[in-house]
């Protein structure tokens, strides 16, 4: 049997949180609602930047996360909306290297508070998407 050290962090032992955490989602979606996965990045000339200002910069990125993304649905759709999304924070790429990068599970559109009512959006422009994430960045 082997050892684990149960830190969302490691590598080793991600997967295991990741999997939870996957069965805890699935239970909060809404049925029948239509959900796309969004990865933000940040540049290879930002990263010693976030690196050593971890805590101020990998807090404040999560909630540029979700401001870029109420943006971008804000200007798919030409009005204000508030999109939903779930984020999980990422601090290393696929090979352990410092990467920190959002994994988001994004609704596909958002809530019009002026009209009172949920607007879907067909289609996604994802190079809208990625210049609205360089400006919000």
């Amino acid at each position: 049997m082997s050892m684990s050290c149960k830190s969302s962090l490691c590598l080793r032992c991600a997967k295991v949180y990741t999997d939870n955490w996957v069965r805890q989602v699935s239970k909060v979606l809404h049925e029948g609602g239509i959900y796309r996965p969004i990865i933000l990045t940040v540049p290879a000339m930002f990263r010693t930047t976030f690196y050593h200002h971890a805590a101020v910069g990998l807090r404040a990125f999560m909630r540029c996360g979700a401001r870029c993304l109420d943006a971008f649905y804000s200007a798919v759709k030409g009005t204000m909306l508030q999109g939903g999304s779930m984020t999980v924070l990422h601090p290393h790429g696929r090979h352990g290297q410092y990467h920190p990068h959002l994994h988001g599970l994004a609704t596909s559109g958002g809530y019009d508070v002026q009209a009172d009512r949920w607007e879907h959006l067909q289609y996604l422009p994802y190079t809208l998407l990625r210049r609205t994430w360089q400006w919000h960045l």
